[in-house]
């Protein structure tokens, strides 16, 4: 359980079973009413890959049951498929990022500071999060031609 309430935007509880997880919501529940916080139950959500044979309840409200769910940034889903959209998505916000800085890229800087840039501004967006994939030759791959295209998008620029 937490050690610190003291203000608490987003929280994942992790247990083994529906039971342990709905106790610990409770617990979380009373703590947060003794700091003066709620618990929000329209953004409370359960994610288990059981099926439910009951609704779940905290203090009488209804848990609605996900089959993902954002955090810190990060769409969590449950199967392999988890994996293959936190690539693609990540892939998306790079050349997001990318675009953002196309006017740098077309610039008269010197290449080198355009790769300075690309390194420090867009190559982090491609990586954040990759150390919690399962680095396959097919992911591997992917970043791979994702970094080549944007270089090569930055050489034609001059």
């Amino acid at each position: 359980m937490l050690s610190h309430l003291r203000f608490a935007g987003d929280i994942v509880l992790f247990a083994d079973r529906i039971d342990d997880a709905v106790s610990q919501l409770e617990k979380l529940y009373l703590a947060s009413l003794q700091v003066g916080l709620k618990i929000n139950h329209t953004k409370t959500q359960i994610m288990t890959n059981l099926v439910l044979s009951k609704k779940i309840l905290v203090n009488g409200m209804h848990i609605d049951e996900t089959t993902s769910y954002k955090y810190l940034g990060h769409e969590i889903r449950i199967g392999r498929h988890n994996q293959t959209f936190e690539l693609s998505r990540g892939i998306g916000l790079t050349w997001m990022a990318f675009s953002k800085l196309s006017y740098v890229f077309k610039s008269e800087l010197l290449m080198c500071l355009n790769r300075k840039v690309f390194i420090q501004c867009v190559l982090p967006v491609l990586t954040y999060g990759a150390e919690t994939l399962t680095l396959t030759k097919k992911v591997r791959n992917k970043i791979c031609v994702t970094q080549r295209a944007k270089e090569r998008s930055i050489d034609r620029c001059h």
